[in-house]
């Protein structure tokens, strides 16, 4: 599928959600905020739920192009690691010199692996939580190539689902368990892959489809903690409705299209980077607390698009252009 133009909006949305959040209400958790509290962004860290859903959508597109479980891992793993290191490395070496005694040295092998807390080890940045659902989402689309079950993923959804229901209601299963399970967020994974069953479908009244998207839904709201952020699921929901449906095809805002491009370097990036600008300029603006926050923003955005050019985007080719890495994973 080509690059759609629309999820890169959503993508650039979801960036920014998360990055106001850690500029004005994360930042006021640490460090003491010269913004007022009413200004919060205390709900931005919910773009999250959307980077998931999105993925869950992308990723399925993505099978159609890949020739087995090597094939798909070897693809998943050009695109996020090269760039996932070198982020960490940058933020690592930036947080020992800026922010000392925040970071282990040991944390920095666990977290290479992007699933650190699996292990029992916190990820050097706080922001790196949500890659290990991320990663196990992979593993279970590469473990139904290999089985040649991929067809019939929406039984693996269901099994998935039904698994939810009996960790919160029946019997607790270990953490451990629910991490590689992906049951806290799988369900938003497995809304992405149905609607985009949905958006390519003949006939978009099959009832099975809005029958399992209504239960991933509520499947959802049993393990999500707030009314807030039940709401913003529906958004999200009712949004991806909209855009399966053709009527968000108009939303191409060049801005949000260019953010969602660099939405992965940025994600890596933002969170202490921000935090060490926003540390060494907090005396020099405090008659203006929106300036304060805009510094951080356009340098991070900087920085990603930077990574983006000369990190991602070459890396990503030369791994995938590198003829006997390909046969190996073939």
């Amino acid at each position: 599928m080509e690059r759609n133009l629309t999820l890169d909006v959503l993508r650039g949305i979801a960036a920014m959600a998360v990055l106001l959040f850690h500029y004005t209400y994360g930042y006021r958790e640490y460090y003491g905020h010269i913004l007022d509290p009413k200004y919060d962004f205390i709900y931005g860290n919910l773009g999250v739920e959307l980077f998931f859903m999105i993925s869950g959508f992308v990723i399925f597109s993505s099978i159609a192009k890949v020739n087995n479980a090597g094939d798909f891992i070897f693809r998943r793993f050009s695109r996020i690691y090269p760039t996932f290191w070198f982020c960490m490395l940058v933020s690592f070496f930036l947080v020992i010199i800026f922010l000392p005694g925040t970071v282990k040295n040991y944390q920095l092998k666990w977290t290479a692996t992007m699933i650190s807390s699996f292990f029992g080890c916190k990820p050097t940045e706080g922001v790196y939580w949500t890659l290990l659902y991320e990663f196990f989402f992979y593993m279970q689309i590469a473990l139904l190539l290999f089985f040649k079950q991929i067809d019939n993923i929406v039984w693996w959804g269901i099994l998935q689902l039904s698994l939810v229901w009996i960790n919160v209601f029946i019997y607790a299963f270990s953490d451990r368990f629910c991490m590689a399970a992906n049951l806290n967020w799988g369900m938003l994974f497995f809304a992405g892959i149905l609607f985009y069953k949905l958006k390519n479908a003949d006939n978009k009244r099959r009832w099975s489809v809005h029958l399992l998207l209504m239960l991933c839904y509520f499947t959802s709201c049993i393990t999500l903690h707030s009314a807030a952020e039940r709401i913003a699921v529906f958004i999200f929901f009712t949004v991806f409705y909209l855009f399966c449906f053709g009527i968000l095809d108009w939303v191409q805002w060049k801005p949000f299209v260019f953010l969602g491009s660099i939405s992965y370097p940025l994600y890596l990036l933002h969170m202490s980077i921000g935090y060490i600008i926003m540390n060494a300029i907090k005396n020099y603006f405090t008659f203006s607390p929106f300036i304060f926050i805009c510094i951080p923003v356009i340098v991070v955005i900087l920085l990603a698009w930077l990574v983006h050019r000369f990190i991602e985007v070459p890396t990503n080719r030369y791994l995938r252009g590198n003829k006997y890495l390909v046969l190996l994973f073939s």
